[in-house]
């Protein structure tokens, strides 16, 4: 007996079934960890309605902290010099997140929590200061959401 494990999607279901069909010694099962990200979205992702409006704006403003998180880690990932100054500064590393993995997400903002002062310490350094490598811009955006308290209190709640 062999199992195959392959995605829900639609597609990949009728591909389980037909090699359900075509092998009688295989059979396929849905991916479990598929499953629990798609259960927990479900789950933490409240439509809007008339009665849960509050909860259905947090849940924007909540998405809306993620895409920061992601910019965020991607800039400092997506270079070298701002990964090294990442790793003087921070102990632990970054894990990268599968972008359309819920948990991942929650992965992700987990670990800003726990490196909120090794990133704020990267922002004010002399290092960070001084480097003018590329997108400037960018980098001066990613120094004004750090030291936001207001996105940090978002971030941890």
């Amino acid at each position: 007996m062999v199992q195959v494990i392959i995605d829900n999607a639609p597609v990949c279901s009728a591909a389980g079934a037909l090699i359900e069909g075509k092998y009688s010694k295989k059979i396929w099962t849905p991916c479990v960890v598929h499953t629990l990200n798609l259960a927990f979205e479900n789950i933490c992702a409240p439509k809007q309605t008339r009665g849960n409006a509050f909860a259905y704006n947090q849940w924007k403003l909540s998405t809306n902290i993620v895409d920061d998180v992601a910019d965020i880690e991607n800039f400092i990932m997506n270079h070298s010099i701002r990964l090294a100054i990442f790793n003087e500064f921070v102990p632990l590393k970054l894990l990268l997140v599968a972008d359309t993995r819920f948990a991942s997400a929650v992965v992700m903002l987990t670990e800003f929590k726990l490196i909120k002062r090794g990133l704020q310490s990267i922002v004010i350094s002399e290092k960070w200061v001084a480097y003018k490598e590329d997108n400037v811009e960018k980098a001066e955006a990613v120094r004004t959401l750090l030291l936001k308290e207001e996105w940090w209190v978002i971030l941890i709640t």
